[in-house]
């Protein structure tokens, strides 16, 4: 893996965030049951946020600081 697929794009960022100020609190538990589900991809912006589920998946989403989203 190369250091640029370490962590996903600004757009990806921007998905992940805007899926996060939709959904509030339980955000986390929320986007990681809808890439289960599937549901992901009827969200705004779900082509990204399927993007990285694929690339990153979910354990990079339990690591995700509310830091690195703002960065």
């Amino acid at each position: 893996m190369t250091a640029a697929l370490k962590k996903p794009n600004p757009e990806q960022l921007a998905a992940v965030v805007a899926y996060a100020e939709r959904h509030g609190a339980q955000w986390k538990n929320k986007l990681h049951m809808a890439w289960l589900t599937g549901n992901d991809t009827s969200e705004p912006q779900g082509a990204l946020l399927r993007q990285v589920r694929n690339q990153y998946g979910p354990k990079w989403l339990t690591k995700v600081t509310e830091e690195e989203l703002t960065c």
